[in-house]
């Protein structure tokens, strides 16, 4: 190695020797770019190779770190998922159902990947294996007392269905106007949880709870723990 540069097979075969390295080629060179970027002396010094293997294990921690919040926030949000729809159940609200459309979520949130319900969202990322009807690649405004989505031409579609859920919304935006298609004989779910820890709780709870006041939707609450649901909901006609 010469001026003490490490030589990327040469370090590749350290790796690959070390008990437990199963990182890829690519990875290795990705972390190697990174080390000469950010540590360029220590990248020419007689001790390049230890500093940059100590580098290595330390991104291997941190990326191993990401990995298991990801997971934990994913199970965290199936668990939360699993008891909305067990209140669904009980206030029966119809979310598994091909009348029904779920819109604004993604595949992370969705509570209707796996049943029969209609998904409507432009956050479609890892959802295209889903088959048409099924899946509509729009967002749907409520217009008029109407729930529709644009096409290409720039006019308004309605899906088929008498049935509209979210929960979480990302924006308050996405739900302007959804209580206006009770006028038509829609029904509606808006719900909100998480944990009662959350430096947006009372923000969602009051927007809730403000909701159902406003246009008298029924309205459920329920905290278990550090966990929180809320729903507001109007049945069809």
């Amino acid at each position: 190695m010469d001026n003490y540069q490490i030589d990327i097979n040469y370090l590749i075969k350290q790796f690959r020797d070390a008990k437990g390295y199963k990182d890829s080629i690519e990875e290795i060179e990705e972390y190697y770019e990174e080390f000469l970027r950010i540590y360029p002396r220590e990248a020419k010094s007689n001790k390049a190779l230890e500093y940059f293997m100590d580098y290595a294990r330390r991104r291997q921690y941190h990326i191993r770190g990401l990995q298991e919040e990801y997971t934990k926030f994913c199970n965290d949000r199936k668990a939360n998922g699993q008891i909305l729809q067990g209140m669904y159940d009980i206030l029966d609200i119809p979310y598994d159902s091909q009348k029904t459309v779920e819109f604004g979520k993604s595949l992370h949130d969705t509570l209707c990947y796996e049943n029969n319900t209609q998904i409507a969202t432009t956050r479609c990322q890892g959802m295209l294996g889903v088959n048409y009807p099924k899946l509509h690649n729009c967002q749907i405004r409520f217009i008029n007392c109407e729930p529709l989505y644009q096409i290409a031409d720039g006019s308004y579609q309605h899906l088929d269905a008498n049935f509209y859920m979210t929960h979480n919304p990302y924006t308050y935006e996405e739900v302007e106007g959804l209580d206006d298609i009770s006028k038509h004989g829609y029904g509606y779910s808006l719900a909100v949880y998480g944990k009662v820890n959350d430096k947006d709780f009372e923000e969602k709870m009051n927007y809730i709870q403000d909701f159902a006041k406003k246009y008298k939707s029924e309205f459920v609450r329920a905290i278990g723990g550090r966990d929180y649901y809320s729903i507001a909901y109007k049945k069809q006609k």
